[in-house]
C-alpha cells in the first residue's frame, strides 16, 4: 500500500511539474480592421471568396519551358562541378 501511494504521488508531483512549463502564449490584437483585410486579400490571386467559403487557388507551377530548363541544365553540366565531393558526387546524364 505505501508503494502504491508513493507512485502515485510521484505520478502527480510529475505532471505537475511538466504542466507547469508550459507557456501561455497570446496573440497580440490586430490592428487592422476588416475592410483593411478584405482588400488586402481581394488583390491577391491566390485567394478567392465563394459565398462564405474562401477558395484557396494553387499558383501556376512553372513559367518556363521544358526546353528551357534543359538548355540551362546544358550549360551547367558544360561548367562541369563546382565542388567535388569525392566519390559522393554523382551526376546524372539527362
Amino acid at each position: 500500500m505505501k508503494a502504491l501511494l508513493t507512485a502515485l504521488a510521484l505520478a502527480t508531483l510529475g505532471a505537475s511539474a511538466a504542466a507547469s512549463e508550459a507557456t501561455q502564449f497570446n496573440d497580440p490584437p490586430s490592428t487592422r480592421s476588416r475592410a483593411d483585410v478584405m482588400a488586402a486579400d481581394a488583390g491577391s490571386p491566390l485567394i478567392r471568396q465563394v459565398g462564405d467559403a474562401t477558395v484557396f487557388v494553387d499558383p501556376a507551377s512553372s513559367t518556363v519551358t521544358r526546353a528551357e530548363v534543359r538548355a540551362q541544365a546544358a550549360a551547367v553540366r558544360g561548367r562541369g562541378p563546382g565542388i567535388s565531393y569525392g566519390e559522393a558526387t554523382v551526376f546524372s546524364v539527362m
